[in-house]
């Protein structure tokens, strides 16, 4: 982007809902965390970014990430879940526990998107070059053009141009990507991101969400990583794959055959879905993906091999002992860094206790469901060396969103997520 359209230089952060917030670049790195009362209390509101040197992105470090601290006493602030991913990947770097992770994002482009809401009615219409109406009267869309929506040629794959000007951008900006196609759904699209470190490939996921809806607002569209924004078609995930190695050796393969380790990986993922929803999968919206996921499943097992539909899976990346770990239930909505966090927290320091796997549930049940899990997953935060106020806060902050999307869940979810 060049003149008006480049972005001012900006810290980067991602607050308590997963929302990435950006702050202009200063010498002093002084800003006002009062506006995110999840945080803290306008009294101990001044805050201090510490930019990290090997997390800028661009030719002039126009998107800088890092650390956050308190102005008053410069102690770390407990609500950093970058940080907290850091100490994480730490403590098992002390194990011998060598991490990369690779994510691939999904989501959607809208040529419309509105949510209308009045005293007497509420109204949601999203539109996509790949679907139009049969009739005024009738907002079911159908697919026109070309029967596939995946592997879509030209000129029927019609946001392929948009998908490579964000690559290119991302490439400027120094994050790797290594495929990006048309995805199931009308408008939906996937761009996968080189493996790195857990807290680089977070702040690399940042900056495609920031590049993603940049380069979609500049040519008048929408884009959105909601997990489900239309009910009646495929959802938006964030595939996490996870390779895992310890003195130069794989730790998931095994003289060309899975090792215990990868099994013992498979199984804990496996059993701890319920509980890691908390933060893989934390809206309405993305549970109701998860669910559907389940369904689509048909009575086959979470955890599999080479079971494509499998909410989990080990596999056998290449020739040799290298062996990776596909977690395809988590979507972009939540926290990237603090995801990560209990996910590897889970495998590696403490395995959270099992929970009862939910049914589809409405919202005004998924309170309960939260606090089952948020109960499993104390002791795994304890475990990460999280702040002892990170667990109740998270808590509380995801009961007061659910309570608000109780009243009008459709309509007010689309308000607080569809630009998520």
């Amino acid at each position: 982007m060049m003149g008006d359209d480049a972005p001012e230089p900006a810290f980067v952060f991602t607050d308590m809902a997963g929302r990435i917030c950006t702050i202009p670049q200063k010498s002093s790195g002084s800003f006002s965390g009062s506006v995110l009362p999840e945080w803290c209390r306008p009294q101990h509101s001044d805050l201090v970014f510490h930019p990290d040197a090997a997390a800028s992105f661009g030719a002039t470090a126009e998107l800088a990430f890092g650390t956050i601290t308190h102005a008053r006493h410069g102690s770390p602030a407990w609500f950093d879940s970058r940080a907290m991913l850091g100490r994480v990947t730490g403590l098992l770097a002390d194990q011998g526990i060598e991490l990369r992770i690779g994510l691939e994002a999904e989501f959607y482009i809208f040529e419309k998107a509105e949510v209308e809401t009045g005293l007497s009615h509420s109204r949601v219409r999203l539109e996509s070059v790949d679907m139009v109406l049969r009739d005024a009267a009738d907002p079911q869309p159908y697919r026109v053009g070309y029967p596939r929506m995946q592997f879509r040629p030209p000129p029927f794959d019609r946001h392929a141009k948009l998908r490579r000007r964000i690559v290119q951008q991302l490439a400027a900006r120094g994050v790797g990507v290594t495929h990006h196609d048309h995805e199931a759904g009308p408008g939906q699209q996937e761009i996968a991101l080189a493996p790195q470190p857990p807290v680089a490939a977070c702040d690399a996921l940042s900056v495609l969400k920031l590049t993603t809806h940049e380069m979609a607002d500049h040519d008048g569209l929408t884009a959105s990583f909601m997990p489900l924004p239309l009910s009646w078609c495929p959802g938006s995930g964030l595939h996490v794959h996870i390779s895992a190695g310890r003195a130069g050796q794989d730790m998931l393969y095994t003289g060309g055959r899975r090792s215990d380790e990868g099994r013992r990986i498979l199984r804990t993922l496996a059993a701890a879905i319920p509980s890691l929803s908390a933060f893989c999968t934390p809206s309405p919206s993305g549970l109701r993906r998860l669910w559907m996921m389940r369904q689509g499943l048909g009575g086959r097992p979470v955890a599999g091999y080479a079971d494509r539909r499998a909410l989990i899976r080990l596999i056998h990346a290449g020739g040799g002992d290298v062996g990776r770990i596909e977690l395809r239930f988590p979507d972009a909505s939540g926290d990237p860094y603090a995801m990560l966090t209990v996910i590897l927290a889970s495998l590696f320091l403490r395995a959270p206790e099992p929970m009862p796997v939910p049914d589809y549930a409405p919202v005004l049940a998924m309170r309960p469901l939260l606090d089952q899990a948020m109960d499993a997953l104390g002791p795994v935060l304890e475990a990460a060396g999280a702040h002892p106020r990170f667990a109740p806060a998270y808590r509380a902050f995801r009961c007061r969103e659910l309570d608000a999307l109780a009243m009008s869940a459709s309509v007010a979810e689309m308000q607080l997520h569809l630009g998520c």
